[in-house]
């Protein structure tokens, strides 16, 4: 395991945790799915939910940066 995926993993916070998914990518370009809940709903709802934050922050980050080139060139 690397040291990146280690770091993934320590950083998550189990502590009020009721379900995991785990999505890994190998070399090779397999894709692997793990998850705790044995509804196939649920999961699929978890993977939507994931994809969906990760589109708010990608814009917000690009709205972010937009503001400050804007400033910088001001």
């Amino acid at each position: 395991m690397s040291e990146e995926i280690q770091s993934a993993l320590d950083g998550v916070s189990l502590d009020e945790t009721e379900a995991v998914l785990v999505v890994s990518l190998k070399k090779t370009g397999e894709i692997n799915i793990s998850s705790s809940l044995n509804n196939v709903a649920a999961m699929h709802w978890m993977l939507n939910k994931a994809v969906f934050e990760l589109n708010v922050f990608e814009r917000n980050q690009a709205q972010t940066q937009d503001d400050t080139a804007e400033e910088e060139a001001a």
